[in-house]
């Protein structure tokens, strides 16, 4: 069936003509020839999406004949890749090379696209540019534009979704809608922070497909940890790793919604059923409860495997990733000790129950020391981790054991100093990428301005 929908099939070919560097639309600033010059570097490009970007976070694309259809693409979905590719991860020097080549496919794309998005062109070639443009502004330090970018993209998907009728229809090209779909969902929810019915409403389209589980590990020891997914799943449908892991990314995007929210003197009971913290941790349980075991640590035996079958199985190791972090980040920061005296400042019914608050710091202590560890066993991975948003959560998580190195129990005090050392450094690295993520990257700033006096009591339950 023809597509007749307004501002989708009826612009396909004229997106496609209005990018094509002809003498009358070629951006003034580049050096084109009649060959588009983007083709040379397509294939390094390619490389390093595999590598650095793909599901980190976004699905945007599928890897099988992805320098195909690339090169068979409208030039500005091609500049736009280009551009995320290239301002991520800049080619060597060599003879002729353009050290500056990811910022004029940024300005090229940049072109095309704004005005194509400004006209209501809702092609899916738009729609992924968009996706690839808001990340690569992040990484060249525009967050604004990339806020603008994400919103743009966020309101002509939602159109593009409501103008179908069936989107969850089996048709051509439906893994690419849903792939773009969610990778907007994505970006609203690590750079904008957006709460909203995007993604959750019931026009929202299937999961991408997920990597499979990697093969157990054969072991002699029946006992092992890698003994594969328990009989408790049976009758547990797993929708796959990718979907798990975008489900982790929504309850992220709420949290930090909501800590705006407090952060603006909204004051609550955190121990009441209806308060935001417990809502969270409510969703957080029945997300959890969702989760088939044979994602857990202990069932995918990660440490064990040869870097080698790693790297023959990122696709499924870096959604985990995340999925794992978040697993813990995000409880580790609903009982933020500190979220918890601010969401409570001045409250006069109730200074609230001793044991309650005695419990928010033992799994404020636990789950910031799972993250750290995480760290520790991903660290040996054979790929680079360059998720920002797994920066984010670890950022979040360094300020709780920031809060709790000043504990006066000396083992609290000393596993927080060590776990913070830990999250510092993979903040650094990070901040390498993703020049946002230096911004967060303060810990030492505060505790060389913090007096030695300082320290803090654990809450002990009392009868």
């Amino acid at each position: 069936m023809q597509d007749i929908t307004p501002g989708m099939g009826s612009h396909d070919e004229e997106a496609r003509s209005q990018s094509t560097p002809t003498a009358s639309n070629r951006p003034p600033d580049t050096a084109l020839t009649h060959r588009d010059s983007s083709l040379d570097v397509l294939e390094y490009a390619v490389n390093v999406y595999r590598t650095k970007v793909h599901l980190q976070p976004l699905p945007l694309f599928n890897l099988q004949g992805l320098s195909d259809r690339l090169a068979e693409s409208s030039p500005f979905l091609r500049w736009s890749f280009l551009a995320l590719c290239l301002n991520l991860a800049p080619p060597a020097p060599s003879a002729g090379q353009d050290l500056d080549a990811g910022q004029r496919y940024s300005r090229m794309s940049h072109q095309v696209v704004t005005r194509l998005a400004a006209e209501g062109t809702a092609t899916l070639e738009v729609l992924e540019a968009l996706c690839l443009l808001a990340l690569s502004d992040m990484i060249v330090g525009k967050p604004a534009r990339a806020w603008m970018t994400i919103g743009a993209a966020s309101r002509l998907q939602a159109f593009r979704t409501l103008s179908r009728p069936e989107p969850d229809s089996i048709k051509e090209g439906a893994e690419h809608e849903s792939r773009c779909y969610w990778s907007i969902f994505v970006l609203e929810r690590v750079f904008a922070h957006h709460r909203g019915e995007f993604g959750e409403s019931d026009n929202a389209l299937k999961y991408p497909p997920s990597a499979p589980w990697p093969p157990p590990v054969h072991t002699q020891n029946t006992n092992s940890q890698a003994a594969g997914p328990s009989n408790l799943d049976e009758g547990l449908e797993d929708p796959g790793i990718l979907a798990h892991c975008i489900e982790m990314i929504s309850i992220w995007g709420d949290v930090c919604s909501s800590l705006r929210e407090l952060r603006s003197g909204k004051a609550e009971s955190p121990w009441m059923p209806n308060s935001i913290i417990s809502q969270l941790s409510l969703r957080m349980h029945e997300t959890e409860a969702r989760f088939t075991s044979r994602h857990l640590l202990r069932n995918v035996a990660l440490p064990g495997r040869s870097a080698f079958e790693l790297l023959e199985h990122q696709e499924y190791w870096a959604p985990w990733a995340l999925m794992e972090i978040a697993a813990h980040a995000i409880p580790s920061i609903l009982n933020h000790p500190f979220i918890h005296l601010v969401t409570t400042h001045g409250d006069k019914r109730a200074r609230g129950s001793r044991v309650y608050y005695q419990q928010t710091v033992d799994r404020a202590l636990y789950n910031s020391g799972w993250v750290a560890r995480l760290l520790r066993i991903l660290d040996n991975l054979p790929f680079e981790l360059t998720n920002p948003l797994i920066g984010h959560m670890v950022a979040g998580t360094a300020t709780v054991l920031w809060f709790f190195q000043f504990a006066r129990d000396s083992t609290v005090s000393h596993k927080a100093k060590e776990d913070l050392g830990t999250c510092e450094q993979f903040l650094a690295r990070m901040s390498s990428r993703w020049p946002h993520i230096a911004q967060k990257v303060c810990l030492a700033v505060l505790e060389s301005s913090s007096p030695d006096s300082t320290s803090l009591d654990t809450v002990q339950a009392q009868s």
